[in-house]
C-alpha cells in the first residue's frame, strides 16, 4: 500500500480539491482508496488498481479496478469496473492514460466495464476495440413534486431566492394535489404491494431468483453484495439509502429496488428488479416510497426490461453526458449487453466506487485528451501497491 499517498494527492490535484481541515480530507481518501480501490479483497488476486509512474517514480496516472463476478450463461465469468481514471495535467503528452488504459484490458478480466466514460474517453476506448453500450447509457427520470423540482430549477439558475420560505407551503399543497389528481402526469398510484426492508441475505435470494434469468447477470455473493452495501449506507451526500425487497397482498415476492432518497433533492436509482409481470406494480411502489420520503425526483439508469413501463409512468428519456462502455473477448457477452439481455446496473458500476465528499458534487471522470499526445514513452505502468 506504497502508493497510497501519491495517489491520494494525484486525485486532489486533479479535481483540485481545497477543503479544510486538510488531515480530514487526507483521512478520508487514505480510508476511501485503500478500503474500496486498492485493498484486494474480493477474493481475484489477478485483478489490481493500477498507477503510471515517471522514470523518477512519481505517480502521474491512476485507474481503480474492482473485481465484478458475473455468470454468461449460468457459466462462471469475471468483469472488471474501472474507475477514477485521472493523469496529472502536466503529464497528459506522456501518454500514461493510454498505458492505463492498454494495461487495464489486457487483464485477466472477459469483461471490462466503465460507465460513467467522458466522450473522450469514449473515443479512447473504441480506438482499442470497446464498444459503447447505447442502451445502459441512456436515463430516465420521474417527477414526483413537480412545484418543488421548478423551484429548483429556478434557483439554480438565479440562485436563492428571497421568497423561498414563504413559497414552500403553497407548492407543497400544490404537489399534494397533482400528485392525487387522475390523468395528470404527475399522479402516482397508490401500491397494492408492500415495501419492507430486507435483510440483506433475503436480498440476495430475490436478486438471484430474478436475474439468473438473463443470459449476463451478476453473480454476487452474500460478503460482496453487503461490502458494497454497507459502503453506499456509509454515505450521506446523495440521502440514505433504501432497499429492500416488495410483496403483494399475498405475500410473494414480485421485486426488488435500491436507491438513495435524498429528501428535497434528487433520488438516484442503483437497481431494480421485479419477476415478470411486476414490472409495473415495482416502479408504483418505488415512486410511491420516494415520494414519501420527500425526493423530489428520481432518475435511474436504463433496465430494458422496465423501458416500455417507464414510458407509461410519463418518465423522460435523457442522456446525462456520460457513456457506458464494455470491451470482451467473449462474444456472448456482448451480443447479450447490446441486445438488451444482460442485467447491468449502476450497482455493478462505478458508483459504489466514488469518491464523495459530504456536501460537494459528484466527481465524474476526468477527461483525457489522447490526441494531445506528442510522443511515446517507456510504460511504466503497475499494479497499485
Amino acid at each position: 500500500m506504497t502508493d497510497i499517498p501519491q495517489v491520494a494527492e494525484l486525485h486532489r490535484n486533479v479535481f483540485r480539491i481545497s477543503v479544510q481541515p486538510r488531515f480530514q480530507i487526507e483521512r478520508q481518501y487514505l480510508d476511501y482508496l485503500n478500503e474500496f480501490i486498492l485493498d484486494n479483497t474480493w477474493g481475484h488476486t489477478g485483478l489490481h488498481s493500477l498507477v503510471y509512474e515517471t522514470a523518477g517514480g512519481t505517480i502521474v496516472g491512476f485507474l481503480g479496478v474492482r473485481p465484478q463476478p458475473m455468470r454468461i450463461r449460468e457459466k462462471p465469468m469475471l468483469a472488471a469496473v474501472s474507475s477514477q481514471f485521472i493523469v496529472d495535467r502536466n503529464h497528459r503528452s506522456s501518454l500514461a492514460g493510454i498505458h492505463l488504459l492498454k494495461a487495464f484490458l489486457a487483464g485477466p478480466q472477459e469483461l471490462s466495464i466503465v460507465d460513467e466514460a467522458s466522450e473522450s474517453s469514449r473515443k479512447l476506448w473504441h480506438q482499442f476495440g470497446g464498444s459503447t453500450a447505447l442502451l445502459q447509457s441512456i436515463f430516465w427520470a420521474r417527477i414526483l413534486r413537480p412545484c418543488r423540482f421548478l423551484l429548483s430549477r429556478l434557483q439554480i439558475r438565479r440562485g436563492k431566492s428571497l421568497v423561498h420560505s414563504a413559497l414552500s407551503p403553497i407548492l407543497h399543497i400544490a404537489d399534494e394535489i397533482a400528485a392525487v389528481i387522475p390523468g395528470n402526469p404527475f399522479a402516482l398510484t397508490r401500491p397494492d404491494d408492500n415495501f419492507e426492508h430486507s435483510s440483506k441475505e433475503e436480498l440476495l435470494d430475490c436478486m438471484r431468483a430474478v436475474t439468473c434469468k438473463w443470459e449476463l447477470h451478476p453473480a454476487y455473493e452474500s460478503h460482496s453484495l453487503n461490502r458494497i452495501l454497507t459502503v453506499l449506507e456509509s454515505r450521506s451526500e446523495h440521502g440514505p439509502l433504501r432497499n429492500g425487497i416488495v410483496r403483494n397482498s399475498s405475500g410473494c415476492v414480485t421485486g426488488w429496488f435500491i436507491y438513495h432518497a435524498k429528501r428535497h433533492g434528487l433520488g438516484e436509482v442503483l437497481q431494480i428488479g421485479a419477476v415478470p409481470n411486476s414490472y409495473e406494480l415495482v416502479l408504483d411502489q418505488l415512486f410511491f416510497d420516494a415520494r414519501q420520503q420527500g425526493v423530489v425526483a428520481l432518475s435511474g439508469r436504463m433496465q430494458p426490461e422496465f423501458m416500455d413501463n417507464l414510458r407509461e409512468k410519463h418518465c423522460l428519456f435523457h442522456h446525462r453526458g456520460y457513456w457506458t462502455l464494455i470491451h470482451s473477448r467473449n462474444s456472448d457477452a456482448l451480443h447479450a449487453i447490446h441486445s438488451g439481455n444482460a442485467f447491468l446496473t449502476r450497482l455493478e458500476g462505478e458508483w459504489p466506487m466514488r469518491f464523495d465528499i459530504s456536501g460537494s458534487h459528484p466527481m465524474f471522470n476526468e477527461d483525457m485528451d489522447a490526441q494531445a499526445a506528442r510522443s511515446i514513452q517507456p510504460d511504466m505502468t503497475h499494479a497499485a501497491r
